[in-house]
């Protein structure tokens, strides 16, 4: 079948001959205003150039987050057009797929201020050359604000308590600590400490992490966006990238439980409330 690119460079070498147009679109079997058609640019160029940067930025991002990040680069797009932008260039993230465990689930109390509540947990990796890393994680119940996310080859309860501390100096103290019932959270050490801090200390059931649903679905998105994202050379190097990864994490990444803000234009909003009503 001959293509429609090829009949107009026929009808042009037939006019370029002395052929009439009619005639030469009539005995290549064309349509004229086929032969003149001029194909119109693409009016979604910026916008493709821009999810397509922003995709391979945010690797881990769906076309609903991507669309927050493009409306704040200034382009001007409804979340359908970044949609189909997205789905043309192959962008779709791929699910990584884990075996579901079916659990009756407990109601968590919803937070209702900065401080209120905060979540922590460990989670697991290891470096290039299989040594293993320990990462605390502690977040903000409230505000979503990942407040530590801190790598070590062993973290024991004393660890524990000096990184807390460091974060009551850059956001105060928490009125409540949840944990799960790992030893690091259980030991003499560390309930006498939470108790000298007159901070209630709330251990969920053994074997009912929804009760701490909070950090264990901070959990999921730290090993999708940033464990399986990247490699560790050594730990310094894990301490490095875990420190952009909170900042960017705390100041770069929208949260529809937020109001589609970032935990730190949420705090910030929050702050701002409170003063007003205090003026």
């Amino acid at each position: 079948m001959v293509e429609p690119s090829q009949r107009r460079e026929a009808v042009k070498a037939l006019t370029d001959f002395g052929l009439s147009e009619r005639s030469a679109c009539r005995l290549v079997g064309i349509d004229r205003s086929t032969h003149r058609y001029s194909p119109v640019p693409a009016k979604d160029g910026e916008l493709r150039s821009l999810v397509k940067e922003l995709a391979n930025k945010y690797r881990r991002f769906g076309y609903r987050r991507l669309h927050l990040k493009v409306l704040k680069a200034g382009v001007c797009a409804n979340h359908k057009a970044v949609q189909r932008v997205y789905q043309e260039e192959g962008l779709q993230v791929r699910r990584r797929r884990r075996r579901k465990i079916k659990y009756i689930r407990q109601p968590m109390t919803a937070s209702t201020a900065a401080n209120e509540v905060w979540s922590m947990d460990f989670v697991w990796d290891r470096t290039v050359k299989g040594h293993p890393l320990k990462f605390l994680v502690v977040l903000d119940d409230f505000t979503k604000e990942l407040l530590i996310l801190e790598p070590a080859t062993s973290m024991g309860s004393l660890e524990v308590i000096r990184l807390l501390e460091d974060a009551f100096l850059w956001h105060g103290k928490p009125t409540t600590i949840r944990s799960d019932n790992g030893a690091e959270f259980t030991s003499t050490r560390f309930i006498t400490w939470t108790h000298e801090q007159n901070i209630n200390h709330f251990l969920i059931q053994p074997g009912r992490p929804m009760q701490n649903g909070m950090v264990e679905s901070l959990n999921g998105k730290i090993r999708d966006e940033f464990l399986n994202e990247n490699w560790f050379l050594t730990l310094d190097d894990a301490r490095k990238q875990a420190e952009q990864f909170k900042k960017d994490y705390n100041t770069d990444r929208e949260h529809s439980s937020l109001g589609r803000l970032t935990p730190a234009e949420f705090k910030a909003k929050i702050e701002q409330t409170l003063s007003r009503q205090v003026g």
